[in-house]
């Protein structure tokens, strides 16, 4: 059996020839479809305690809209566990399993959370309490996300059903969330790419098929994992009232960029731009070459001057943040010494904090990432009071860099590198 899995920024994309096979014509256990009821029940709980807390809430149409969109991706979403059931055995073999495990259950539970907050597209951004929901679902389902893989493989339990889920939560989860922060202007418009770039992705590779182009399996990634990683974690933060542009228009396009970049270098590679010239699809010769060597001059590059690069961006991030809490320090003072708010009092005093420990940590290389993240919501928590100056941008643009990149070799302290470089569960 021919069986290609391209993983492309966390998610598989399986290309299988026999995929219509793969289980047997066996019909269903009777456990297997009682986990599929229990779904489906846990569905339409769902569907009722929302609508029910919605309309207590007094928003009538609002509940309405909710409800007819909730309820069309939890009924796409047991179709497509219905149909996956046949799938539920681990690759290589055969015999399907009694129950869906921990890992497919989390899953599940990442399913409802996403169809929870499909709910809220086409509707005005909910106010008081109800405007954290959609941040508070989403935060949920990533958390979810980060353990349901982990479960599965503790359990024994990874399938090709859980795979095919964890495609399709991922992918939703991705659209309807770009989709709400471009809705509540909180991103840029085109920003909804991020959203479809799996599923243009995938697309494009079902054209290739259908019209017989070869597809060329992608080589294992460092930056996969890492790049989707952020982007859920920038999306998950974008989503709180906190948080307002114009700072989460630029942290979009600083997040976005290396993300959609990614899919673009995964899509030439699975249409063989990076082949040996010998083996090459048929195109023009000076950009097989150019795309071919890329790859590798980057590589290269980084292997040779990566540490003193991160060196430097750690260096100038935390100039910049130090530059950034100076160009705003007269209005800083005047707002913590004036007898206004006491809610305001303490944002500021907290971004600064984290502005302050950030930039250390980050100068010096304890938890770099961590400290880069500190930095983005230290600009985003005091911006909605202070306007946001050059400094701001280039503190931004910097922490991102690092955030992506890491804070190289010469660190002290990468808690980080063990998730970046292995799955939760993994032997080392």
């Amino acid at each position: 059996m021919e069986y290609i899995c391209i993983h492309i920024h966390g998610v598989c994309v399986s290309f299988n020839h026999m995929s219509l096979i793969t289980a047997t014509s066996t019909p269903l256990p009777l456990s297997l479809r009682l986990r599929w009821v229990a779904f489906a029940i846990a569905s339409a709980l769902t569907c009722a305690a929302g609508y029910a807390a919605l309309l207590a809430w007094g928003r009538v149409d609002f509940a309405r809209r909710w409800l007819v969109l909730s309820a069309g991706v939890l009924l796409g979403l047991l179709i497509s566990l219905w149909r996956g059931l046949e799938h539920n055995h681990r690759p290589g073999e055969m015999r399907l399993l009694p129950g869906l495990g921990a890992g497919n259950s989390l899953t599940l539970l990442r399913g409802l959370l996403v169809a929870a907050l499909a709910g809220f597209l086409l509707s005005p951004r909910p106010s008081g309490w109800g405007a954290w929901l959609p941040g508070l679902l989403f935060s949920l389902a990533a958390l979810a996300d980060l353990f349901d893989g982990y479960m599965a493989r503790r359990h024994n339990h990874a399938t090709l059903l859980g795979e095919r889920l964890d495609m399709l939560v991922d992918g939703l989860g991705m659209l309807i969330t770009a989709a709400l922060l471009v809705q509540y202007g909180t991103v840029p418009g085109w920003y909804l790419l991020v959203g479809l770039a799996r599923y243009l992705f995938v697309a494009g590779v079902w054209v290739r098929r259908r019209l017989g182009w070869r597809l060329v399996p992608l080589d294992d990634s460092a930056v996969r994992r890492p790049f989707a990683g952020a982007q859920m974690g920038f999306i998950a933060v974008a989503l709180y009232p906190l948080f307002t542009p114009p700072g989460t228009r630029l942290m979009a396009t600083f997040f976005a960029l290396p993300f959609l970049l990614g899919f673009l270098r995964d899509w030439l590679a699975v249409c063989g731009a990076f082949l040996d010239p010998s083996v090459a699809v048929a195109q023009p010769a000076v950009w097989r070459e150019a795309l071919r060597g890329l790859p590798a001059a980057l590589a290269d590059g980084w292997a040779r001057w990566g540490a003193g690069l991160a060196l430097a961006l750690r260096f100038a991030a935390a100039l910049a943040a130090g530059i950034s809490i100076f160009a705003h320090l007269e209005a800083f003072q005047a707002l913590l010494a004036s007898a206004g708010d006491g809610g305001v009092k303490l944002v500021l005093s907290i971004a600064l904090g984290l502005q302050v420990a950030g930039a250390v940590a980050v100068a010096s290389g304890v938890a770099g990432r961590g400290a880069a993240v500190a930095l983005f919501l230290a600009v985003g928590l005091y911006q909605p009071y202070l306007p946001l100056k050059g400094p701001d941008v280039a503190l931004l643009a910097l922490s991102t860099a690092v955030l992506f990149l890491g804070t190289g070799a010469w660190s002290l302290w990468q808690p980080e590198k063990v998730l970046l470089q292995r799955r939760l569960g993994e032997a080392r």
